[in-house]
């Protein structure tokens, strides 16, 4: 839904012809919502961290949409195991994250292990059913408004519909001793 995933997507497009034109194995590891003390001041996590300290709606809300989430530490363990025990086929595709959670789950874990009242502010399933459909429009935004703004329109449809919500796959059947933590175990490194 933008020029960021279309840039990905060829990349792996390029990735894909040269193993197959070279006859070298490829594994294309794809990671969604990566967390654990990023500094980046506008990173998802700090705003919201900032958001629960000052009781923002926003930090409230029943938003619906799933992302999928991995510590950056199980990200770097599941990249040192895939490298060092090889898949058994030429091309293998694996996204890699913990568990999936929407906006609202994410908050209220956060609001528990800051210390601090959850108190959810529940909006109709209308409401969110008429936001995730208009995010299919979203991407004709892309090329009429400045990419801040669009990045905006970009975000909140990933947070109204399970756009980028993993079911257990391949990474798990491959390497069955890899276990990530959960999001409740490594957001502490979000709130301290």
């Amino acid at each position: 839904t933008n020029e960021y995933g279309r840039t990905k997507a060829r990349a792996e497009e390029i990735l894909q012809r040269a193993a197959k034109a070279s006859k070298f194995q490829l594994t294309i590891v794809r990671l969604n919502t990566i967390y654990g003390g990023d500094p980046r001041e506008h990173k998802m996590f700090k705003v919201l961290k900032k958001n629960i300290k000052e009781g923002a709606v926003t930090a409230r809300l029943n938003w619906p949409g799933k992302t999928s989430l991995i510590h950056v530490k199980d990200v770097v363990s599941a990249l040192l195991i895939i490298v060092n025990k090889p898949t058994p086929n030429k091309l293998e595709r694996l996204t890699i994250f913990a568990d999936s959670l929407n906006l609202a789950q994410i908050s209220q874990i956060m609001h528990q292990k800051m210390g601090i009242e959850y108190r959810p502010i529940e909006l109709p399933k209308f409401f969110w059913g008429c936001l995730a459909f208009s995010r299919i429009f979203f991407p004709l935004l892309e090329p009429i408004l400045p990419l801040k703004l669009y990045n905006l329109f970009w975000r909140l449809s990933l947070i109204v519909d399970d756009v980028i919500e993993c079911k257990r796959g391949r990474m798990f059947k491959l390497f069955p001793s890899w276990k990530p933590r959960m999001f409740g175990v490594g957001v502490k490194d979000e709130i301290t």
